[in-house]
Parts: structure tokens; sequence; C-alpha cells
């Protein structure tokens, strides 16, 4: 859990060191969330 405004800098981060993998963050993380996996918790 975190901050509102730090939902944006994480999704930069992830999607950067996913790219290193060659990975699309984008469709890893909609996986991840039906998953189950994935769960963000912002105020």
């Amino acid at each position: 859990c975190g901050l509102k405004g730090m939902e944006g800098g994480i999704d930069e981060a992830l999607t950067a060191a996913a790219a290193k993998e060659d990975v699309d963050w984008t469709t890893y993380r909609q996986q991840m969330k039906k998953a189950h996996r994935w769960h963000v918790e912002t105020y």
C-alpha cells in the first residue's frame, strides 16, 4: 500500500524492468490480475 501518486512511478518502473526481459508489462499485469496475484492499494 502507499500514496495514490506512487502508482504511475511504480508502473513505469515495472514496465522498464519487464521490457529488459522482453515481457509486455501491461499484458503480464492483466494476467496477474486475473489470477488474483496483483493487488494495488493506494490512498
